[in-house]
């Protein structure tokens, strides 16, 4: 999945769990550097995701939600549910 897409940005937020932002526009949530999940972002102009960190008092399990800055807005990432 990763071969063909350029990576803009990777986040590791639980050992050895990972975000990584692909350009142009979606997230790949990895464990273990096997993919678990694309999530696709719903706004095609929100590019150069490079910024992405957790909420305060951020959770895996209870509070599972990072924030990641775009070129057209601020997404809210739930880990949990696997959207932004």
């Amino acid at each position: 999945m990763i071969a063909n897409d350029q990576v803009e940005s990777i986040f590791e937020f639980a050992r050895d769990k990972f975000i990584i932002s692909l350009y142009p526009t979606d997230m790949l949530v990895t464990h273990y550097w096997k993919a678990v999940k694309l999530i696709q972002n719903n706004h095609v102009g929100n590019i150069d995701k490079h910024c992405i960190v957790p909420l305060p008092q951020f959770d895996e399990v209870k509070f599972p939600f990072l924030v990641c800055t775009g070129r057209a807005n601020i997404s809210l990432i739930n880990l949990k549910e696997f959207k932004m």
